[in-house]
């Protein structure tokens, strides 16, 4: 009976030597954890006729070292004059899941792109409000300041869908952008 337990015993250790490791999202897919940033963002954009701008602010985590998931909200600095309405004013604000891709991180400067899926919020002063849905694509350039720090330069299109207020169309606050990101954060594994 000892013999067989002890047999058993090697046999349960032997198998063990030869198990493969558990698969997972991460580890499967090849994506790996890199980073964590996030940071304040200021940015330019039409709004009715006239140049408004909006500031904001983002986290989230990078991934292999250029993919970048994680959460980002806008908001206009100031609420904005539309020709249509002229007793009123109109303040705009999303916020959402926001993706980006670095293409070749390492390097002082380089290309990075990015696009923003979020649900948003536009109110006129009598509090009449809807939502809308927000797609914000953008490329521009990543400066390396420091290992801790960097900028990103962007520019590109707002669409916003859904708006249903009276008198004002989703062309009316859907325009090119202009905005600065200042990232602050860490990042790993460099080889």
């Amino acid at each position: 009976m000892k013999k067989m337990l002890l047999l058993l015993g090697i046999l349960l250790l032997t198998t063990s030597l030869f198990a493969q490791e558990k698969e997972t999202v991460f580890n499967y897919s090849g994506l790996k954890l890199t980073g964590l940033w996030g940071g304040p963002a200021l940015g330019l954009s039409g709004v009715g006729e006239e140049n408004s701008p909006f500031r904001g602010g983002f986290f989230g985590l990078e991934f292999n070292k250029s993919f970048y998931a994680g959460y980002a909200a806008y908001w206009l600095n100031e609420k904005a004059e539309l020709p249509q309405f002229t007793d009123q004013k109109l303040d705009f604000g999303y916020k959402g899941l926001q993706l980006g891709y670095a293409l070749n991180s390492g390097r002082l400067v380089h290309p990075k792109f990015s696009v923003l899926f979020a649900g948003g919020n536009v109110e006129l002063d009598d509090d009449e409000a809807d939502n809308v849905f927000v797609m914000q694509p953008g490329l521009g350039v990543e400066i390396n300041v420091f290992k801790w720090f960097h900028i990103d330069v962007l520019g590109g299109y707002r669409l916003v869908s859904g708006t249903d207020i009276e008198g004002l169309s989703d062309m009316d606050i859907s325009a090119p952008f202009g905005e600065i990101r200042l990232r602050f954060g860490i990042s790993w594994g460099w080889e």
